[in-house]
């Protein structure tokens, strides 16, 4: 009988750690889509200034790699989105002219701390 539930006694603890990161990785990303869906954005196309603001799919990029981002560098998603949306001057993330994309994902590239 099992008692517990958890890796194998012999199990790579390496892989283990991937794991975990990957299941809080997908977490976060869960927790921006319900988000997402309850405010009813991902079916709008927003203009700003006479400009058409990011797309759904954009969105979606972007929503992911802040998540990455956020977790490479051990800061909260709230930090680096609102870092993005001061860097671009808009009010949040989805305000974002289509314009400015591939800069934006540039600029959270650019934050992924490089690793040895």
């Amino acid at each position: 009988m099992i008692d517990k539930i958890g890796p194998a006694p012999n199990a790579d603890p390496v892989s283990a750690t991937q794991e975990e990161t990957r299941t809080s990785v997908e977490a976060g990303l869960r927790h921006l889509a319900a988000a997402a869906m309850a405010e009813g954005w991902m079916e709008k196309i927003r203009a700003r200034n006479g400009e058409r603001s990011v797309s759904a799919n954009e969105l979606t990029s972007l929503s992911a790699l802040i998540v990455y981002v956020a977790h490479m560098m051990g800061a909260s998603e709230f930090r680096i989105e609102r870092d993005l949306a001061d860097r671009f001057g808009v009010p949040n993330v989805k305000c974002l002219p289509s314009s400015r994309f591939d800069d934006a994902i540039r600029y959270l590239v650019d934050r992924v701390p490089a690793t040895a």
